[in-house]
């Protein structure tokens, strides 16, 4: 649906044309006659050059309530200001959605100052996070063992400036510290060989003169049973997953001593003692919300999930939009470094994997191998997190909470409902790879 056909669906008169000479014919003659245009609706690209276009609406006294909704693609950071500094009024990131074309078109009409710190105080956290850059680079260890994961976060880091290296497990990782240096490991928690916590109580037991290496686990569950298991196998904090790029930047900046310390009272409950790690990157448990149940799915009915679970919904980071919503790509992307085409290589590679994970599956159910299922959901869950596929990500919850529980009554009809999503995966991408080849040219759906 092109943007005129958008613009007629929400009961607007309109006129379009691809010339900024004959927009400015169109807007002199309605004007003229009485009856000027409410709204012009320009493409960045006709204006940011040399064309006089928004200079001759300024200077035009019969023009002056026309309203300029300028079109701009991801690339192009505009706060407010930057808008009015040009003659617009506002802006709308392509390709245009319904919805976000009713808010914009909405908020141009009440502009006030408050919407106004509201955009620039949104714009100036979206910069940070595509800029962010250590001033202290460091050596760090991931270990992870899903490869679509390891490759989202490798991204990140390494665009921060740090340099990383790979373990997939935990037997792997415990011989790269035997062997090399590193000042920070990130540790994935559930993982095939060895997992987090027995690879972290192996590190310990290498270090010598009281140097210990700095720890974080990697993980979505933070309730206080989980936490004290890490504590207990001796890390030194957390990172939640999925990853958000400004904790994840943050929390090395910190433990790099480039960031302070948090303070009491600022920070959920943490410590800011310099003689514990721990203490410093672990919020207190009291502060942790109680545990709720996940909730039923049609043809569902898991049993309760182990006690100090947390629904993977309730878990989601809520300023990020999920799946199918019309702000998804824009939201989306900081986590995958601002870099469309990464974003791209690893949907495709996400699509690829949940679809060949469905026989994997199968074959464990057939098996009666509850614990492999619970391991190959658990994998799928982290992906689909990732990419804020929340229905295949709730669902791989179930899945695990499930099979942990050693029950695979349900477990057929769940997988069958997950692969029955992968059309939804594949139609986003479907979306996304006509925004690129269209080079951010406006396009809907």
């Amino acid at each position: 649906m092109n943007l005129t056909l958008l613009l007629e669906q929400m009961g607007c008169l309109c006129a379009s044309t691809s010339s900024p000479i004959k927009a400015w014919q169109l807007l002199e003659e309605a004007a003229h006659t009485g009856k000027p245009f409410q709204v012009l609706v320009v493409d960045s690209k006709q204006i940011l050059g040399d064309d006089p276009l928004l200079g001759h609406i300024q200077e035009n006294p019969r023009l002056n309530t026309l309203k300029v909704l300028l079109l701009t693609t991801l690339g192009q950071r505009l706060s407010l200001e930057d808008c009015l500094e040009i003659g617009c009024s506002g802006h709308i990131y392509k390709p245009v959605r319904l919805q976000n074309l009713q808010q914009a078109l909405l908020s141009i009409f009440s502009a006030s100052k408050d919407n106004m710190q509201k955009e620039n105080a949104a714009q100036r956290t979206h910069t940070r996070n595509a800029a962010l850059h250590t001033q202290k680079p460091q050596r760090i260890l991931l270990v992870e063992d899903n490869e679509i994961n390891s490759k989202v976060i490798i991204n990140l880091l390494e665009k921060y400036g740090h340099h990383v290296e790979l373990a997939e497990n935990g037997h792997k990782a415990v011989e790269a510290v035997r062997s090399s240096s590193y000042d920070l490991v990130l540790m994935d928690i559930q993982m095939p060989v060895m997992d987090g916590y027995e690879a972290t109580q192996k590190i310990r037991a290498l270090e010598e003169d009281g140097r210990q290496l700095p720890i974080f686990a990697m993980t979505a569950h933070v309730a206080s049973d989980d936490i004290e298991r890490c504590k207990a196998a001796g890390m030194n904090g957390y990172l939640s997953k999925p990853v958000k790029p400004q904790e994840l930047f943050e929390k090395i900046e910190r433990q790099a001593g480039v960031l302070p310390v948090e303070q009491p009272g600022s920070n959920g409950g943490r410590h800011t003692s310099q003689t514990s790690g721990f203490e410093i990157f672990f919020p207190s448990p009291k502060t942790l919300k109680t545990p709720v149940v996940v909730p039923n799915h049609p043809q569902i009915s898991p049993k309760t999930p182990p006690v100090g679970s947390q629904p993977l919904q309730e878990r989601r980071d809520r300023r990020t939009k999920p799946l199918g919503d019309p702000q998804y790509l824009e939201n989306i992307l900081p986590r995958f470094g601002n870099d469309l085409n990464f974003f791209i290589e690893t949907f495709e590679a996400f699509i690829q994997q949940t679809r060949g994970k469905i026989p994997d599956f199968s074959l464990a159910v057939q098996a009666k191998d509850a614990f492999k299922v619970k391991l190959l959901a658990h994998n799928l869950k982290g992906v689909a997190a990732n990419f804020e596929a929340v229905r295949i990500a709730t669902l791989a919850n179930d899945l695990e909470l499930q099979a942990g529980n050693g029950n695979l009554a349900q477990a057929k009809a769940v997988i069958e409902i997950i692969e029955k999503e992968i059309p939804m995966l594949e139609k986003t991408l479907a979306q996304v790879k006509v925004f690129q080849d269209k080079g951010n040219r406006f396009s809907s759906s």
